[in-house]
């Protein structure tokens, strides 16, 4: 692929995006390959733990190893913005790999640890927007373009704060348009095992409305502290990783999505919480796409959003303002001075909307306030981001139509039709992909086996009610049903583990009408408030998944229970149950990762005496404290294993993933 476009270097530097000093080295970088990057996950309790032995175990190896290559290398380094070090940037190609048994180690470290969930591989720019958020414990949060989840799974692990045990509040929604993609979004979050996470399947920019029922009964819209709008876009700053753009890009290749994502943003604004915030981001570096949309927002709301200063966020993040006044280019290289209807502009799907502010008028939105990150400046893609917060009302949003109707919100609606074919709409919806020349460049694709290897407040309405479009066709997943008061197994469930009073029973639901049920999951109680509207107001939301598989069935008539906690979820119950608890020393912990079936008489004693009083055989839950053991040990992080007593034998109900990442942390 030849990485040049003649239109491209025009287009931008008539912008003026970089000084005139800076352009060799911007245009350079793009035609770089990308650094691999990824994170260490969080929210977990041994993250530092994995953080050292990431450290000491391979970076150190590492080193040396490339010390000896004939060619330059640059070892792995953490990225200079991010909190605690806990994501790293790795530049290395197969070719490498092969060269090196360290290397080779280190990268399947990095495959096994990412496969597990300790490790989420993420473009470096695409983590900059959740920690821009300002997430606090407790948050209702809406994630409106969320595959592939790499950014919810950031926002969940913000959400739980340093929350190790315990039911995490908060709600975190993480919506997507296409279905098999919100598969995908299960995969990502299931791994960070929490009951706040709800997946929806809907066009973002008619999100329905959704209802929640309060403490008094009450049924109530639900509004969210906190939206994230990554919406789609033309992508031309991710051609680092996607070369083919280099062929497809023209100066309009963004213009059939600037109505798309204003209307995102503008239906991401109707359901934020006043003093909310919502932020934007692109990785584009086009002002259609970016400043001009923000403008239009800002411009609309009659001061309703306000842009925040994010100079003092990320302080060690080198970034650049945004843009107070850009050109528009039509594909032949002239530039469009303006887009009355009728024009060639117009024609060719321009938008005053896209035309830059007065100066005055551009000054006083502050859009010097978004944020630009171009490649040169850390070695990254392009990225844009723009944070707002919502003051008050905007006057359109009373007035808004109850359908989510596909027209913008401040524009008067198309008489006698919902969907007019109007000139001024037909950019309103993503071209295909011949004709856009995107091939969904802007989502991050997700393969662990070649991750790190490169060459690697309702609203109502004075007129009367649209017309409902017909969504759900097709639409196709269990119901989700909370457990009734009256459940015949869970009295047996509370008695067997010894769940307190205090446990919220009424967070658990069940997948199914009729038949045994074979998983119960745990959500939070925003989840629950949410699920409780579920067949009334909330009848037309499209829930793929909710909550954290907690208890799952396993029969037999030597149990005494016929269900059983899973690895999961047993984070979340365990300060909650009080039987079947045994708090084990390190070399039991060592015994159990090693070996599938130890028996008994290979544990310690204390360990042994605990089993014993331990009623009948079955799930038994292994608990280790550091602080209640010797200071020589090496494990330094607490740990809740599930964990099944046989007659002989015991063993840990783990996959066999996190027995490798077990056996990697405590270097077995």
């Amino acid at each position: 692929i030849t990485k040049e476009n003649p239109m491209f270097e025009k287009y931008y530097k008539a912008l003026g995006i970089v000084p005139e000093s800076e352009w060799e080295q911007f245009i350079t970088a793009l035609r770089q390959e990308l650094p691999s990057t990824f994170r260490i996950t969080g929210s977990r309790s041994h993250a530092n733990m994995l953080l050292q032995v990431l450290k000491h175990n391979y970076l150190d190896q590492l080193k040396e190893a490339t010390a000896h290559l004939d060619e330059q290398v640059d070892p792995p380094t953490s990225l200079p913005w991010y909190p605690d070090e806990l994501a790293w940037k790795v530049n290395l190609s197969r070719k490498f790999i092969r060269k090196s048994p360290s290397i080779k180690k280190f990268h399947q470290f990095l495959v096994q640890e990412t496969e597990c969930g300790n490790i989420s591989r993420q473009e470096a720019v695409s983590m900059i927007p959740p920690l821009l958020m300002d997430i606090k414990p407790g948050q209702k949060i809406l994630d409106t373009c969320a595959a592939p989840g790499s950014k919810t799974s950031q926002i969940i692990e913000m959400l739980h704060g340093d929350k190790e045990t315990g039911i995490a509040e908060g709600l975190v929604i993480a919506n997507e348009l296409q279905n098999k993609r919100c598969y995908m979004l299960i995969h990502q979050s299931k791994r960070l095992r929490s009951p706040s996470c709800v997946i929806t399947n809907h066009d973002a920019s008619t999100y329905p409305t959704l209802h929640v029922k309060k403490e008094n009964g009450d049924r109530t819209p639900l509004l969210f502290d906190r939206i994230l709008c990554d919406v789609p876009c033309s992508g031309d700053g991710t051609m680092r990783k996607n070369p083919l753009i280099w062929n497809k890009w023209t100066p309009q290749l963004g213009v059939s999505l600037h109505r798309t994502q204003l209307r995102i943003l503008a239906r991401a604004m109707e359901m934020l919480e006043v003093g909310g915030r919502i932020v934007y981001s692109t990785c584009t570096m086009s002002p259609i796409e970016n400043e001009s949309v923000v403008a239009e927002m800002l411009r609309n709301s009659d001061g309703a959003l306000e842009l925040v200063d994010l100079s003092n966020e990320l302080p060690n993040l080198k970034r650049s303002p945004g843009l107070h006044s850009w050109k528009l280019m039509m594909k032949d290289g002239s530039e469009v001075t303006g887009c009355d209807p009728g024009s060639p502009a117009f024609l060719g799907g321009f938008r005053p909307s896209m035309l830059p502010p007065p100066d005055n008028e551009a000054k006083a939105m502050h859009l010097e306030c978004c944020i630009r990150v171009y490649p040169h400046q850390q070695d990254t893609g392009g990225f844009f981001i723009a944070a707002l917060v919502k003051t008050k009302q905007a006057p359109w949003e009373i007035r808004r139509c109850n359908s989510i109707a596909k027209w913008l919100p401040w524009q008067p609606p198309p008489e006698n039709k919902v969907d007019a074919d109007t000139s001024d709409m037909q950019d309103d919806t993503m071209t295909n992909e011949d004709d856009s020349g995107v091939d969904d460049f802007n989502k991050e694709t997700y393969d662990v086996n070649d991750v790190f290897a490169k060459t690697e407040s309702e609203n109502t309405s004075s007129e009367p009610p649209c017309k409902k479009p017909r969504t759900n066709l097709g639409f196709k997943e269990d119901p989700f049903i909370l457990l009734p008061d009256d459940d015949p197994h869970w009295p047996i469930i509370r008695d067997y583990f010894g769940f307190v009073p205090s446990f919220p029973s009424a967070q658990l639901l069940i997948r199914s009408i009729g038949g045994k049920k074979r998983n119960v999951y745990l959500v939070s109680r925003n989840v629950q408030a949410l699920l409780e509207c579920a067949g009334g107001d909330n009848d037309d939301v499209k829930l793929i998944s909710a909550g954290v598989k907690t208890l799952t069935r396993c029969d037999g008539e030597e149990l005494g229970c016929e269900f059983r906690l899973m690895q999961e979820g047993i984070e979340n119950v365990v300060p909650y149950v009080t039987k079947r608890k045994v708090f084990i020393t390190q070399e039991d912990v060592f015994t159990l990762v090693r070996h599938d079936k130890p028996f008994s008489n290979k544990f310690s004693q204390s360990t042994r005496d605990q089993l014993s009083k331990v009623s009948g055989l079955g799930c038994v839950i292994f608990l280790y404290d550091p602080e209640s053991h010797s200071p020589s040990d090496t494990i330094k992080c607490n740990l809740c294993f599930c964990g099944w007593k046989a007659r002989t034998s015991i063993r840990a109900l783990m996959s066999r993933s996190d027995k490798m990442h077990y056996a990697t942390l405590f270097n077995l």
